[in-house]
């Protein structure tokens, strides 16, 4: 960067998906610190509204996945035994911090057309578990360019 300028761009999720996120940031002398919270309830929820909301976010991208898989031609069954393992990627996305997973797709029981469909769109889906560091939701980062 020109004269030590330098950009952090830090990812949030929105208070109106799941996981409803809020960030706290303080800066310290050289530090920047970033802490999450997560909404846990509402005035009309006031318990169970984290595993309403991550269900109803998970079930609106696999209803999603599963139209436009079926309009790249694919089988019904097909794009159901794979728009569920789609939405679970999006939503580990969206939480933050997601796990390593080496193959975020079980193909057992898909059809010819459903694999060759997968084999050039695995990739996107693979990417969503691919959390380069820093972490995303507790973290500090240093204010001095390296």
């Amino acid at each position: 960067w020109k004269n030590g300028d330098f950009i952090y761009d830090v990812e949030t999720g929105s208070l109106v998906t799941w996981p409803c996120p809020v960030r706290d940031v303080t800066i310290t002398g050289d530090e920047m610190q970033i802490t999450s919270r997560f909404i846990e309830q509402i005035p009309s929820r006031t318990t169970g509204f984290a595993k309403y909301s991550e269900n109803y976010v998970h079930a609106g991208i696999q209803g999603i996945a599963e139209r436009t898989l079926i309009d790249y031609k694919l089988k019904p069954e097909d794009a159901t035994l794979l728009s569920g393992q789609i939405a679970d990627a999006f939503v580990a996305h969206y939480k933050g911090d997601e796990p390593v997973i080496k193959k975020p797709l079980d193909m057992k029981g898909v059809g010819l057309m459903g694999r060759f469909i997968i084999l050039f769109q695995k990739r996107l889906i693979k990417e969503l578990y691919n959390d380069l560091p820093p972490g995303d939701n507790d973290v500090v980062i240093s204010l001095t360019a390296e």
